[in-house]
Formats: structure tokens, sequence, C-alpha cells
């Protein structure tokens, strides 16, 4: 289950979330299981996040930091990850139906 107080500091954007990685850059973001469908997370440090099943239909993640994610079994159809780092991000059972996938 998502931390309360992750999942309401991302939902600040980018801005405020990316601050307090800068500032906690030891603590692994837990997003597990999130509702964050349609949320604008483009250009968020979401590094090494924990984003398992999350609901993250149509969100937005243009630019965001990916690398390293656990994206396993997350719902990310229609999701844009244009532009998005994904080295590494574990995608295993992901929905990716319809999502932007560009570079």
């Amino acid at each position: 289950m998502a931390s309360d107080e992750h999942l309401s500091l991302l939902l600040q954007g980018s801005i405020v979330w990316n601050e307090w990685r800068r500032c906690n850059p030891d603590v692994e973001p837990n997003l597990r299981g999130a509702d964050l469908a349609g949320a604008d997370l483009a250009g968020a440090d979401l590094s090494g996040a924990d984003f398992s099943y999350a609901h993250l239909k149509a969100a937005s993640f243009t630019g965001a930091d990916l690398a390293f994610a656990e994206l396993s079994g997350a719902r990310l159809y229609g999701a844009n990850l244009s532009g998005a780092d994904l080295r590494f991000a574990n995608l295993n059972w992901a929905d990716l139906s319809g999502a932007n996938l560009r570079v």
C-alpha cells in the first residue's frame, strides 16, 4: 500500500516532489497500488519509486525519471511516457496498451 505522505507530496506537483527528493535522497518512494489516473507527473524524479500495481491510466510522465522504478503490474494504459527515462525499470506484467513510449 502506498505511503500517504509520498502520495500527498507527489500530488502537489513535480516542483514540490523534486525538492523533497533532493532533501531525502535515501528514501525509496512507496507508491505501490496508488491511484494516479490522469495525474501530471511530467518532469518528476521518480527514480527507484515503487509503483507496483498502481493505477496510472492516462497519467503524464513526459520527461520523468523512472530509472530503476518498480512498475510491475502497473496499469499504464494510455499513459504518456514520451521522453521518460525507463532504464532498468521493471515493467513485468504492466499494461502498456495505448501508452506513448516515444523517445
